[in-house]
């Protein structure tokens, strides 16, 4: 079960080479993109493989050669290595933004996707149909712990995250949220500074 836009992007980009999928597998491109899909929100269940099939798998990406399906700009990605499973183990998948159902086909990244927030529930503004889940895609963890601890952070939504990070214990959450300190801010750029050096010199 995915949300996700992934099955729209451009063909330089996409996970797999399409031309060699079409050629291999006897599909057309429609149907091969409706198997691309992100991990981000990846359900299933326990067990759905077992050992078996994940030496056949293994054995299809190295000594039959299987890897070359795999879009070299995107191979480091492990949504693109869950994409090339799914689309060769045959269970089924539901992709709501490819849903026939409209009210399922909505926005989910937090920067790209305008929202509306009504009650503390997000809803795309064609429409308000409620979101399925909100993507902080691009957003470093850092970032989170930060707003966690009262914080000013820049991302998008904040005070949902906060809503709900702290639904079960809204006595943990900051009372107030405040920019970092100069302190904070030179000792952070000192760091990524030093961390730079390193990599150059190392």
């Amino acid at each position: 079960m995915f949300d996700d836009w992934e099955h729209a992007k451009q063909t330089s980009v996409a996970a797999f080479y399409l031309p060699i999928l079409e050629q291999k597998m006897s599909l057309p491109e429609s149907e091969i993109r409706r198997e691309r899909h992100c991990s981000s929100f990846f359900g299933s269940k326990k067990g759905i493989l077992d050992v078996e099939e994940l030496k056949i798998l293994k054995k299809r990406l190295t000594e039959e050669k299987e890897v070359e399906w795999i879009n070299e700009i995107a191979w480091w990605c492990d949504a693109d290595l869950f994409s090339y499973m799914t689309f060769r183990i045959a269970r089924p998948l539901f992709n709501f933004t490819l849903s026939p159902d409209g009210e399922d086909r909505t926005g989910n990244c937090a920067n790209a996707d305008p929202f509306v927030n009504i009650d503390n529930v997000l809803y795309n503004p064609q429409g308000l149909k409620p979101i399925h889940r909100h993507h902080y895609m691009g957003y470093p963890a850092i970032g989170f712990t930060r707003l966690c601890k009262g914080e000013d952070v820049d991302i998008l939504y904040k005070d949902e995250f906060l809503y709900y990070r702290f639904l079960k214990q809204p006595e943990e959450r900051p009372k107030q949220i405040k920019p970092p300190t100069i302190v904070a801010k030179s000792n952070r750029l000192i760091k990524k500074l030093l961390d730079k050096v390193n990599q150059i010199i190392f």
